[in-house]
């Protein structure tokens, strides 16, 4: 799969289906999910095998604290420069809230 397009040639950002992505986009190795509590409920399955960083949900959550609270998680699960970091979360749209199927992933 390709990705929809790429942030200064660094992340790769990928549109579809959640395990369709997963499958070809993971490299091997550990992998930790940042998420939010939604994402966490409809994709459980296929996230359960990685650890999990949830987040709050919407705009207001968008703040140092948030970060500083990933930071922390990322020390307890002890996550260093080998992780992969996998950012799963969804648009606030029409689109997202009538089909929960169509998540954004950023790696």
């Amino acid at each position: 799969m390709k990705p929809a397009f790429n942030v200064r040639q660094q992340s790769e950002i990928f549109i579809g289906p959640l395990a369709d992505i997963l499958s070809g986009v993971l490299p091997e190795g550990r992998v930790v999910v940042v998420s939010d509590s939604t994402i966490d409920r409809l994709y459980h399955s296929v996230l359960a095998q990685y650890d999990t960083v949830l987040i709050g949900l919407g705009e207001s959550v968008k703040t140092m604290q948030t970060v500083e609270m990933i930071y922390r998680r990322f020390i307890e699960l002890g996550v260093d420069r080998s992780t992969f970091v996998l950012a799963v979360g969804a648009a606030s749209s029409p689109t997202w809230r009538d089909s929960p199927h169509r998540p954004t992933c950023a790696a």
